[in-house]
């Protein structure tokens, strides 16, 4: 499944139903807008607009496409303009609903809305509330003391909601700080974060007394809440209305509102990762041996390397993780055949274009880190050369220390060594002694089977002597 497929199937069923609601309740003209973070991408979307005009006041559809702090996505709610001119704020529908007396259960912030059934579920659900109000809320807008009234009475639950101290400005200004209209996103982010928490999805998922226990924590109500707490807790039987692929992705939320780790999408992972880490682990242990190759052109004996292979296919598994990011999908859809479709909508929604250029970012500097280790670690040694030997002990040093072996005092045997705990440990090893006294202990680089009797046998040649 294509994601810009996907997600322009999803942004056309808004722009149908807007249209369509605007048709059906003889709206003037429906106007639709886009909001995107960067380049004009399905998934740079930040915000689509759809602006109804009535006669007297304005409804404005609003699509949200990833929540703050990406907890609920792909959002659909509704504001109302009281006035076509747009200088007012616009009051949430919620806060409408009350003030009209309206007595509603079904959700007026919909979120996780990840295909066009969804999308076309979350108009009807809305939009027949709001339907039912357009009587009302064109008579408010038709009378300018009952709508000064509303729009102060909104912006009054906003000053308590954000403890925000109303100011004495001039008439008409309904006491909003100078500086409001400059931070009002943040404020309608807010109520689209706090309509799609923990107790909404629950009520969305008919897990009605968990809902009815989280909202009633809520501190400083707005009077919508409280009047949806007294319906959840009537004793009636309540319908909701058709919002079946909006379940259906709720129930992939635990009972505090966070994405329930998904152990298909884990063990998917995990396979993944397996052959991904064999394949890159061999591109970068061909890499390090070439490495290796070239270090021990002139070499007699080169130590260090091969005991720091590990660390190097360690960089492949490491590397493996950030491209299985883009290899989910294909693997998924081996494994989970059946829930393919719907793990791709719900991905859809949830990662923008911003995560993938991050994740692209992040491989790159995985892949950076495993070259550069590849290239530290295979310089990480001791190159003894006919002449003399280069200490390149020093993890991070390229070029190292040349040495004749003329600067060589001795080599001498070490039975055993001190760990970190003050245990004596028997592990032996040779350790080279140079004429100022710095010594070289080649357990570091080497297992004293491997370098006993070549390595040993030419430093001798070269008159060193060998202390037993």
């Amino acid at each position: 499944m294509n994601r810009e497929i996907a997600l322009n199937s999803l942004y056309t069923q808004f722009d149908q139903s807007a249209n369509q609601f605007c048709e059906h309740t003889h709206g003037i003209f429906c106007e639709i807008s886009s909001e995107y973070k960067g380049e004009e991408k399905p998934q740079n979307l930040k915000y689509r607009f759809a602006r109804i005009y009535y006669h007297s006041f304005v409804a404005e559809f609003k699509y949200t496409a990833h929540g703050s702090m990406g907890t609920v996505n792909s959002v659909l709610e509704c504001l109302i303009y009281l006035d076509k001119s747009l200088i007012d704020p616009p009051i949430l529908l919620p806060f409408l609903v009350d003030v009209c007396d309206l007595d509603t259960v079904s959700p007026l912030f919909v979120p996780l809305i990840s295909n066009a059934e969804g999308m076309r579920q979350a108009f009807d659900c809305i939009g027949n509330v709001l339907h039912s109000m357009l009587d009302e809320i064109t008579a408010i807008s038709l009378d300018v003391d009952r709508k000064t009234n509303i729009l102060q009475s909104f912006i009054n639950e906003l000053f308590l909601i954000f403890d925000v101290t109303p100011t004495h400005t001039p008439a008409g200004s309904y006491g909003l700080p100078e500086d409001f209209f400059t931070h009002v996103s943040y404020f309608y982010t807010y109520f689209t974060l706090r309509y799609t928490s923990a107790a909404f999805l629950n009520w969305i998922k008919g897990n009605r007394p968990l809902a009815i226990k989280q909202l009633s924590k809520t501190k400083k109500m707005t009077g919508y809440e409280r009047r949806l707490l007294r319906l959840w807790n009537t004793e009636a039987a309540i319908e909701l209305p058709d919002l079946s692929a909006i379940h259906k992705n709720a129930g992939s939320y635990n009972k505090i509102g966070v994405e329930k780790t998904s152990f298909k999408e884990f063990s998917t992972l995990l396979l993944s990762w397996i052959p991904l880490s064999i394949g890159t682990s061999l591109i970068y242990g061909a890499f390090y041996f070439s490495l290796m190759l070239i270090e021990s052109r002139a070499s007699v004996y080169l130590m260090g390397p091969e005991n720091n292979l590990p660390f190097c296919i360690c960089c492949g598994f490491i590397t493996a993780l950030g491209i299985s990011y883009f290899t989910r999908f294909h693997f998924y859809r081996r494994l989970h055949k059946k829930d393919y479709e719907r793990y791709c909508e719900m991905n859809y929604i949830q990662n923008g274009g911003g995560e993938d250029k991050l994740m692209k970012g992040f491989l790159c500097v995985l892949f950076a880190i495993g070259v550069c280790g590849c290239i530290l670690f295979s310089r990480w040694n001791i190159n003894f050369l006919s002449d003399g030997f280069i200490d390149n002990t020093s993890f991070f040093s390229l070029r190292g220390e040349y040495h004749s072996y003329s600067e060589v005092e001795r080599v001498y045997y070490k039975p055993d060594r001190i760990n970190g705990l003050g245990e004596t440990i028997e592990y032996p090893s040779y350790v080279l002694v140079l004429t100022d006294g710095n010594e070289i202990d080649f357990y570091e680089y080497d297992g004293i089977e491997n370098y006993e009797d070549d390595l040993l046998a030419f430093l001798r040649e070269k008159g060193i002597p060998i202390d037993p």
